[in-house]
């Protein structure tokens, strides 16, 4: 928060600035891994956005279901997994949903491969985006669930190799896009959008749940006390009446006016008007960041409507630039871990029209 003393009688609260966390990407002194973030926890503020941001949940959670689509099975010449691929009973869907969810939010995914003194595979695991890192020449990934206190004390594996005898390896898949160590995720040109749109709902629940709304002037009409114990005031009052975000609070200590506290609004130039239209701007930022319409995940708006012809064409393409896309690079990965050809197999979902009262209607078949 920043004070300002204006003219020694006038003092000035303010929200401070937002910084945007960087995706920062090197290595530190006296480590083995390419920290990911200024402080080595970016993929914990990716995940926060996603958790934080209800359309880019709504569009993420749309996709993750294209991908998986209909139905994910598994060779049947992998005997050995056909019911579970691991200790936790875990069958390849859960597996595969995991780390198409990983793949939705961060553009990334690990799986850990364990083998017997034979070398061959007997379980696989997913693991969770945020607590890998990698080194420099990706050989060696690094697992922590507490990067930002214990790195020092990650567990060290071999990236995966078909050929290595080692009992525990990692195959770490990331965008082919990215030239990077760490991928960043599908709508990172979109993050500042979603942070708006994260910090206009704070507004709004701000605005209902607190006293005070909007920008105020608080003018305190007994005199002009010394510094210490204005911000004493200024403590003790946003305490009591604070709300977050959206605003500012400005205090004024005056001489007299019969020694009277007064408080008066300042005029805020259609804020509720504009708060809409960028509520909306952030929104239709972040499907162009997926390449999306509302309408493909079943969120319509005032201004759009419903068509079949429109929604069957968005649908093919969407499927087809983006959908589609993932699910190859998915197969691909299982068929170097276990392989075997056509490993898994992703039924994508069937779009199909019905005639219903003389109107189109769409279903995906599930």
């Amino acid at each position: 928060m920043l004070m300002t003393d204006l003219t020694n009688k006038t003092m000035v609260f303010s929200t401070d600035k937002i910084t945007v966390p960087t995706p920062t990407q090197k290595v530190g002194r006296d480590k083995d891994y390419v920290a990911f973030g200024v402080d080595n926890k970016y993929p914990d503020f990716i995940y926060g956005l996603y958790n934080e941001c209800t359309t880019l949940q709504a569009i993420a959670n749309g996709l993750m279901d294209f991908i998986g689509g209909n139905s994910i099975s598994i060779n049947p010449t992998l005997t050995n997994f056909i019911n579970y691929v691991n200790q936790d009973q875990e069958e390849i869907e859960d597996i595969i949903k995991k780390s198409i969810m990983d793949l939705v939010v961060h553009n990334g995914f690990y799986i850990q491969i364990l083998k017997n003194q034979f070398g061959d595979i007997t379980e696989i695991y997913h693991l969770d985006f945020k607590d890998c890192r990698v080194s420099e020449d990706e050989r060696f990934i690094f697992y922590s669930k507490k990067w930002g206190s214990y790195g020092n004390q990650a567990l060290k594996y071999h990236t995966f190799d078909i050929d290595n005898d080692a009992n525990a390896q990692i195959y770490y898949y990331k965008s082919p896009k990215s030239k990077d160590i760490y991928p960043l995720p599908i709508f990172s040109a979109a993050i500042k959008s979603i942070l708006t749109s994260i910090n206009i709902q704070d507004f709004h629940l701000s605005a209902i749940t607190q006293k005070f709304m909007g920008n105020i002037m608080v003018n305190f009409n007994n005199g002009n006390p010394e510094p210490e114990v204005k911000e004493k005031i200024v403590k003790d009052f946003r305490d009591m009446f604070e709300g977050t975000g959206g605003k500012t609070i400005v205090f004024n200590w005056n001489e007299d006016k019969e020694k009277a506290t007064t408080l008066d609004r300042i005029a805020t130039d259609d804020f509720d008007e504009r708060y809409q239209a960028l509520s909306e701007s952030t929104r239709q930022n972040i499907f162009i960041a997926f390449r999306a319409t509302p309408a493909l995940f079943g969120l319509m708006t005032e201004s759009t409507g419903f068509n079949s012809q429109e929604f069957e064409e968005a649908y093919i393409l969407y499927q087809k630039t983006m959908v589609t896309p993932y699910q190859q690079d998915i197969v691909r990965v299982f068929d170097k871990i276990f392989g075997v050809k056509d490993s898994i197999v992703i039924e994508p979902f069937k779009l199909e029209f019905k005639e219903r009262n003389n109107k189109n209607t769409i279903t995906i078949e599930k």
